[in-house]
């Protein structure tokens, strides 16, 4: 069924309409402990999906000083990213996983920020987890990721397109 669910046209439609359905799916992976199921193409698929939709409660989250209370609780993210045991389950199919020269992923600068938002939550479950000294290879994948999506920015600005 996860594998299932990780179609992008039903985690376009569960990104822009039924965000508590994914937070209940990974609160549920988190709990039981099941890292051995195949989230990782669902988490990816619902991760990219948010950041391409700029209406996404990760836009809403984004404002944790804000005074609503989604930007202080954060369900969505915590939820999704911030159990780093079962990110590091996901290994390559990881919500850290884009394919940053894919004419696909030219975000906007708002939504590399959105993507950096995602990798700092996961930076945080990994510093928060027990998993300090394992390989991280996701998370320095993501910051090349941010380190050339910044190159292309400069380049772009410096040369006038």
């Amino acid at each position: 069924i996860l594998l299932l669910i990780a179609n992008r046209k039903f985690c376009r439609h569960l990104v822009a309409s039924a965000q508590s359905t994914a937070i209940m799916i990974f609160n549920d992976i988190s709990e039981l402990k099941r890292y051995d199921l195949p989230v990782g193409p669902f988490c990816r698929a619902v991760t990219l999906e948010a950041v391409k939709n700029t209406d996404s409660i990760l836009y809403h989250e984004s404002q944790e000083f804000a005074s609503d209370l989604l930007g202080r609780i954060r369900p969505w993210t915590n939820a999704v990213y911030g159990d780093y045991s079962a990110i590091k389950a996901m290994g390559f199919q990881s919500p850290l996983q884009v394919d940053v020269w894919s004419s696909e992923h030219r975000w906007t600068p708002e939504q590399w920020k959105a993507y950096t938002r995602v990798l700092l939550a996961i930076l945080r479950g990994y510093a928060n987890s027990k998993a300090r000294g394992l390989e991280c290879h996701e998370l320095c994948e993501a910051i090349e990721n941010v380190h050339w999506a910044l190159v292309r920015y400069v380049d772009a600005v410096v040369s006038g397109r």
